[in-house]
């Protein structure tokens, strides 16, 4: 399985990341980012997140040599809704599979980012999730440069 990590030269180990991966059973895809700023997007959860069945990514923020292959492993094993350097800033990418009663599936996002999303983005999710927990996190956003799932502890 392939595991997409965004390295800033200054928070990623590539060692580290290729050892994590090795150990995990996963094959590591490096890429590139540059934001609206044309600077790199400080951390991969805000470009992309990855359930069970379906992946959200900020396509247009990954560098164009990089950007064919992300999706192309993603797409290999989930399906892919793509968002738009707009929803890259209210954190569309910033959000999280979890499981609620009865094993049911939702996705955890700010409410920036659910009123950020298309009909069309939105009915794709619909396919994959059982619902959407949304909440208003805009106090968190602009002043803690995160979203929700930077608030979610992810326990296995």
């Amino acid at each position: 399985m392939m595991w997409p990590i965004s390295p800033c030269p200054r928070r990623t180990s590539r060692e580290l990341a290729e050892r994590w991966c090795a150990e995990m059973g996963y094959s590591p895809v490096f890429f590139e980012t540059r934001s609206h700023a044309g600077i790199p997007v400080y951390h991969t959860d805000c470009v992309m997140w990855i359930g069970s069945t379906l992946a959200g990514v900020c396509s247009p923020c990954i560098t164009e040599e990089y950007r064919e292959t992300v999706l192309q492993t993603l797409r290999r094993t989930h399906a892919v809704v793509e968002f738009t350097m707009e929803q890259l800033r209210a954190f569309c990418g910033n959000a999280l599979e979890v499981r609620g009663e009865g094993g049911k599936r939702h996705l955890a996002m700010s409410g920036g980012a659910y009123r950020a999303l298309r009909p069309d983005q939105l009915s794709v999710i619909g396919q994959h999730f059982d619902g959407i927990v949304q909440s208003d996190l805009s106090t968190l956003e602009a002043y803690g440069g995160g979203s929700a799932r930077c608030m979610i502890m992810e326990l296995f």
